[in-house]
């Protein structure tokens, strides 16, 4: 969260994100190293 904190391009505020997109394009892993794929609304 560290990479957010210090985008100065940052725009989020008022929109809706997926998490799993926010850390696809910061390049956040998760602990076993894995990438979740965002789910898309078409997907559901």
């Amino acid at each position: 969260m560290a990479a957010l904190a210090a985008d100065p391009s940052l725009l989020y505020s008022g929109r809706v994100l997926v998490a799993a997109a926010v850390a696809q394009e910061y390049g956040v892993v998760d602990v076993d190293g894995k990438r979740p794929r965002p789910v898309t609304v078409e997907e559901v």
